[in-house]
């Protein structure tokens, strides 16, 4: 359990990297392979004001992405301020740090798709039909979201 000083210390890392999200949400696609459509969470980020962060989808469809350090998700259990808290971390082919903050109170159809997906795509491009063109798939260990969902549905 995280001591008083670790959580000012981790507050004030999210503080500092935080990106907004512009859209999170479910988009519908079709894969080739697939005759129903799959409901995919998406992240767009909001990177006017982190121009290290904003190059990502070009960066990552030109070289991919080589190195990339995903911090397990942390999640704010304050009653009425619940959210999952993403931080991730590159240094190849670009260095930047950033994390996101997703509330819970508003996305809790989101969290249910992240949940059954193991996953969500993030993107710093427009979400269109480029859509897995344009972004990163980042895993969340399900085992962990299905405990901390479980909890902020009963109160």
């Amino acid at each position: 359990m995280p001591n008083d000083e670790e959580t000012t210390a981790f507050t004030h890392f999210v503080n500092r990297t935080r990106v907004p999200i512009r859209f999170a949400g479910i988009v519908t696609v079709l894969f080739r392979d697939e005759s129903q459509p799959t409901r995919l969470a998406v992240i767009q980020l909001d990177t006017s004001d982190r121009p290290d962060v904003a190059d990502l989808a070009r960066v990552f469809r030109a070289e991919g992405v080589r190195r990339i350090n995903h911090i397990p998700p942390r999640y704010g259990v304050e009653r009425g301020r619940e959210c999952m808290i993403i931080t991730l971390a590159m240094t190849d082919p670009v260095s930047c740090q950033f994390s996101l903050v997703l509330p819970w109170a508003s996305h809790q159809e989101l969290f249910d798709v992240i949940l059954n997906r193991g996953s969500f795509y993030l993107t710093t491009a427009e979400v269109d039909h480029r859509l897995l063109w344009n972004s990163i798939r980042v895993r969340v260990p399900t085992d962990e979201l299905s405990e901390i969902l479980r909890c902020w549905r009963i109160e």
